[in-house]
């Protein structure tokens, strides 16, 4: 299928990229790490055990020394986890892609960073820029013919 396959190699591509630079970061778009974590229906006693019980079920994508990422290909779905070498860590983001009506797409993101709030919202605006690089190559690929985005 197109879009699985331009999803997640578009996904893949963003893996090792780079913070975002600082922008304000509302209240409530991601959740402080406070006990279980809990993402796309998905919920284990840590980040550690959610990364150990994916990892026995899912297959690895390319990481980085900062991000490891598994996919979750029949839900259209990447998990990606902070390593020590991230300034978020232990962090946990599930970004899964959605097609809106009007053919367009979106990713929806599950952040769980157990950081403080300055490295959270380092992660949250990271996967922001990732999401709509992802959405720009969907749309690209996927428009119809004659019509390059």
């Amino acid at each position: 299928m197109i879009v699985r396959a331009s999803m997640l190699a578009a996904m893949l591509a963003q893996i090792g990229a780079q913070p975002a630079t600082a922008q304000p970061v509302p209240e409530g778009v991601h959740r402080p790490g406070t006990g279980r974590p809990t993402l796309c229906g998905s919920t284990a006693r840590t980040v550690a055990a959610l990364q150990a019980e994916l990892a026995g079920r899912l297959p690895p994508l390319a990481g980085s020394d900062r991000y490891i990422a598994f996919e979750d290909a029949p839900n259209l779905r990447i998990w990606t986890f902070t390593t020590a070498a991230h300034p978020a860590h232990p962090a946990v983001a599930c970004r899964t892609l959605i097609q809106r009506s009007d053919g367009g797409f979106e990713v929806g993101t599950e952040i769980y960073c157990f950081s403080g709030r300055e490295n959270c919202d380092g992660v949250y605006r990271e996967f922001e820029e990732l999401n709509a690089q992802v959405r720009r190559e969907m749309e690209r690929v996927n428009a119809p013919p004659g019509r390059a985005q």
